[in-house]
């Protein structure tokens, strides 16, 4: 009787070690593994309801293992990011878990089902700039602002496809163009505005936000509510080559160009534009370096917007951005904006999102820079706060951005670098930065700068030459 009942039960263990995990079974064990880490509680896990090889966004494929369940996973899915995306293996055979090391996001989630997830807010507050008091402003500022003829400003937004191009990158898109229009009274022909798809009346928006029930609509081409068509071009490649070559023939050192990209990025860093395409730090950069402006201000609120800096600045260029190179930027899906562009444009229109005045002057001339701004969204910017996004700031020339606004320069820096001065002058001018310099011969050199002047090595004033700043 013991043979066979050890025999009986050694059939039974058999059994049970080749038995087919079932879908439930499946779906409990992921659920167990990834809600096991601790950063993924807000979590979204899908898993996929087909045996056809998963496409992803940029001509990426998962060839899916033979005799596996399949799953994908996003953290903070109020981000909507696309490239940040887990994909699961679960063995039908023993429960054993693997993980694809892919993270593009899927092109469309029409074979997904959710297993776990909460829905998030979403609503679609945006800036009034019709309220008597941003009026009031608006006229306030138009008195001041100078020459409007010499500002020009591109405006980019690609989205990917219509899955991922959110309500939320038309909104900053139009909230930026309202306020270069309304508060700095930049020409609409002066406003070059690349957004997903162009002029198409094709659906290109995903006005839910949600990846698995999408609605879709096609974007409105009138961003600022006077019944014109603002948007010029759809936002790729060959596209913002043709404006920066507008540009480069346009604009003079007499000129001031504002650049401001949203929407997706993923790593590299890259700009992700519209239908898949892909423009990286260094061709982004060399379209930008085509134009010859007097200044430039670039605000960038993408993913990993932080890794263009290097490749974009000079010294007559102040850099924004709303993350570092290796993280990705945060959006508010109530509000319907980034975090960080919300007090930007707050510091800018000197009006929150709710109607609340601001006052990010901080030197009181009147005049928002492009430092003060910065200043005051990072200090704003909730998730900066937190320490979920790091807001990057870059001018080469120390002084640059605490002059620099949409309208330009009002105190024009002076560069004397990689110079021997060996007889007597006298240096004007409203910010003096020297680099490099040498005086010798018994020369007398006087510095009198109307606001700062900024020394930076190597500098050496030789035995019986005098150095003065006033």
């Amino acid at each position: 009787m013991k043979k066979i009942f050890l025999a009986f039960l050694i059939c039974f263990i058999n059994i049970c070690s080749y038995a087919q995990i079932t879908i439930s079974k499946a779906d409990a064990l992921i659920k167990s593994y990834v809600l096991s880490k601790s950063d993924y509680a807000d979590c979204w896990i899908f898993r996929y309801n087909s045996s056809a090889n998963i496409k992803l966004l940029y001509n990426e494929s998962i060839v899916i293992p033979n005799n596996t369940f399949v799953y994908v996973v996003t953290r903070n899915p109020e981000q909507s990011w696309i490239d940040g995306y887990e994909y699961y293996f679960v063995n039908k055979s023993n429960g054993s878990i693997s993980k694809q090391k892919v993270t593009n996001s899927p092109q469309t989630f029409e074979n997904w089902m959710r297993i776990y997830g909460n829905d998030f807010t979403i609503d679609n507050k945006t800036f009034n700039f019709e309220s008597n008091k941003a009026r009031t402003r608006q006229k306030l500022m138009k008195a001041n602002i100078g020459n409007q003829s010499h500002n020009y400003a591109v405006i980019i937004s690609g989205g990917a496809n219509k899955l991922y191009n959110h309500l939320r990158y038309w909104n900053n898109c139009s909230a930026i163009y309202k306020i270069l229009k309304k508060y700095y009274g930049y020409k609409d022909s002066d406003i070059y505005v690349l957004m997903s798809d162009g002029k198409s009346n094709s659906e290109d928006r995903n006005i839910t936000s949600s990846v698995k029930n999408p609605k879709y609509d096609s974007s409105p081409l009138d961003l600022d509510g006077d019944g014109i068509c603002d948007v010029d071009y759809a936002a790729t490649k060959s596209n913002i080559t043709d404006v920066f070559n507008q540009l480069a023939v346009k604009l003079t050192s007499n000129d001031n160009l504002f650049i401001f990209t949203t929407d997706h990025g993923n790593k590299g860093p890259n700009l992700c534009l519209w239908d898949g395409e892909l423009m990286n730090d260094i061709e982004f950069a060399k379209e930008v370096d085509k134009v010859n402006a007097g200044y430039m201000s670039i605000l960038m609120i993408q993913c990993y917007s932080g890794g263009f800096i290097d490749k974009l600045a000079k010294k007559n260029r102040v850099i924004m951005t709303a993350a570092s190179g290796d993280e990705t930027a945060w959006s508010n899906t109530y509000y319907n904006h980034g975090y960080f562009l919300m007090p930007w444009i707050a510091a800018l229109t000197g009006m929150d999102i709710n109607g609340k005045e601001v006052n990010a002057d901080a030197n009181n001339d009147g005049k928002i820079s492009m430092c003060e701004a910065f200043i005051y969204a990072k200090e704003h910017d909730e998730y900066a706060i937190n320490g979920k996004e790091h807001p990057q700031y870059k001018s080469i020339s120390l002084s640059l951005g605490e002059h620099l606004t949409l309208n330009g320069c009002d105190c024009k820096p002076k560069y004397i670098e990689n110079r021997t001065i060996s007889t007597n002058t006298t240096i004007t001018g409203c910010d003096i930065e020297l680099s490099n310099v040498t005086i010798k011969n018994n020369s007398s050199v006087t510095i009198d700068a109307e606001e700062t002047t900024v020394i930076n090595g190597p500098f050496e004033v030789e035995l019986g030459a005098t150095f003065e700043i006033k």
